[in-house]
């Protein structure tokens, strides 16, 4: 059977910048993207060999859609060190940013009939023509705080983005399309500078100990497409000290 290639695509980016002051930078950008040959599934008829005699299969693989998928949006960022400040606060800093994507995406196609998987009752009843693109949050944004004092260095980041689609295809029973919740996690630390050689430091990861949570797409009676609660993943929240030593 036919490999599946990489997924090609053409875009146009418009892009603006304003920095000043050595200090501060304010960026936006505007973009569209179309993508081609984007993976999905597929029934295809494959010969299969075995102890010298061939036959024939139908099964659901890997291929390059056909369909294309549309990716339109801007991202805003921003980056400043306040130097105005007074004291010790002039280290005190901010780097921000949002992303907004808009997604088409690429319909499942192994709804017919013919497909075993189908007959046999392991594949949704859900092509996903409406779905976004597999891994795009429609709404994205970082921010991180910092300050630098002297031998002190301390930051913190919280990143946020909202739901997504991890899959159209389980690869469990019944094989629902699957989406990750809406997420955000803290992460912060901080070092010391004993000497040109020596840094101490703390790192903190996931301080808001956020869960991790999937969802699936299921349609009801009437044809009409529900998102219901399918797992919770724990992420635990990790607190590392650190010892960094230059030879």
């Amino acid at each position: 059977g036919a490999e599946v290639g990489p997924t090609g695509g053409e875009n146009v980016d418009v892009t603006a910048e304003w920095d000043w002051s050595g200090v501060g930078k304010l960026a936006a950008s505007l973009f569209y993207k179309e993508l081609r040959n984007v993976r999905t599934n597929d029934t295809v008829r494959r010969s299969f060999t075995n102890n010298g005699q061939t036959f024939e299969a139908v099964v659901t693989t890997p291929v390059n859609s056909t369909a294309v998928g549309k990716i339109k949006g801007f991202e805003i960022a921003y980056q400043q060190v306040f130097d105005f400040l007074p004291g010790p606060l002039k280290g005190l800093g901010l780097q921000a940013n949002y992303t907004y994507v808009d997604s088409e995406g690429v319909p499942q196609s192994t709804l017919s009939e013919t497909d075993p998987d189908v007959a046999a009752g392991r594949q949704p009843t859900i092509t996903g023509d409406n779905f976004p693109l597999q891994g795009l949050s429609k709404h994205t944004f970082n921010i991180t705080p910092f300050i630098d004092i002297g031998p002190v260095s301390a930051r913190a980041s919280y990143s946020w983005r909202s739901q997504y689609l991890l899959t159209l295809r389980d690869v469990i029973t019944p094989f629902d399309p699957i989406f990750q919740e809406a997420y955000g996690q803290l992460d912060a630390s901080i070092t010391i500078s004993i000497s040109d050689r020596l840094k101490l430091g703390i790192q903190g990861v996931n301080l808001t100990n956020s869960v991790t949570k999937t969802s699936a797409a299921v349609a009801d009676q009437n044809g009409d497409v529900r998102i219901i609660p399918r797992g919770w993943y724990m992420n635990d929240r990790r607190v590392t000290g650190m010892i960094r030593f230059n030879f």
